[in-house]
């Protein structure tokens, strides 16, 4: 619970009664699973059947806002979250490997040649995290060559993870996540939409100085960012904000 690690609960319970569980959370009826046949049905064969935005929504929305973490399917579809990012989500534009060297050498520098042994997890965290804020922001954490730490690596970071691990305890505590204290929370996350809010004017200062024939960043090592290529398709601040977000929070919650 103190380090909000609701995943760890879930392997417990799901270690102990099986790949699919009724759990009782607060007085509010839940299921979990580890089923990758129910996963797919849930989340892409029948997912206009199925939703989270009653559980999701009160939860997350604060920090991830109304995107597509947030809503049910049927909602996002309406909103077209799905058909906006798709063109940017391609497979070919994600599984673009050249842009990924020079993270991956640095990666490699910091492996000792002695035959030292080594805790390989936080080496690689920390490069799925240079590699995914570069995806989405355009911007690396740098989190693997410290002395390179961008305001993505100084600010953002550090924030949105006090920031998810308060929302991972409001989810577990359900009806009583006020006992978080929920005015300091808001308060964090409106610092982290904060800073996403200034990555965003900055692109859209870039790109209109582009149109005018003096760009001023053209160091982007991926031919797609998620940033960049919401700029172009609206002007709509907000939603690219929360697509920002509910696309990070699942990269940096992986890492």
């Amino acid at each position: 619970m103190n380090s909000g690690d609701s995943l760890a609960t879930d392997r417990i319970i799901l270690g102990k009664y099986g790949k699919t569980v009724l759990t009782n959370n607060w007085g509010t009826k839940q299921y979990v699973t580890m089923d990758p046949i129910v996963i797919q049905t849930v989340l892409a064969l029948e997912v206009d059947k199925f939703g989270v935005a009653p559980m999701s929504h009160p939860m997350c929305s604060p920090l991830l806002g109304e995107g597509i973490m947030t809503a049910d399917g049927h909602a996002a579809n309406q909103n077209n979250y799905c058909n906006k990012l798709n063109p940017v989500l391609t497979r070919a534009q994600v599984s673009e490997l050249s842009s990924l060297e020079a993270h991956v050498k640095i990666f490699l520098d910091l492996i000792p040649r002695d035959g030292t042994t080594i805790d390989m997890q936080p080496l690689c965290k920390k490069l799925f995290l240079d590699i995914s804020s570069e995806f989405v922001f355009g911007t690396s954490a740098n989190s693997l060559s410290p002395e390179r730490s961008s305001t993505v690596g100084h600010r953002l970071v550090h924030l949105f993870d006090d920031a998810l691990v308060k929302m991972f305890q409001r989810y577990m505590l359900g009806r009583f996540k006020f006992l978080i204290g929920e005015k300091k929370w808001i308060a964090l996350c409106e610092e982290v939409q904060g800073i996403v809010d200034e990555l965003i004017d900055e692109e859209f200062k870039n790109q209109a100085a582009a149109v005018k024939g003096s760009e001023l960043q053209t160091d982007i090592p991926y031919n797609y960012v998620l940033l960049k290529e919401l700029v172009k398709m609206t002007d709509d601040r907000r939603y690219i904000r929360d697509e920002l977000m509910s696309v990070f929070f699942p990269a940096r919650d992986t890492a």
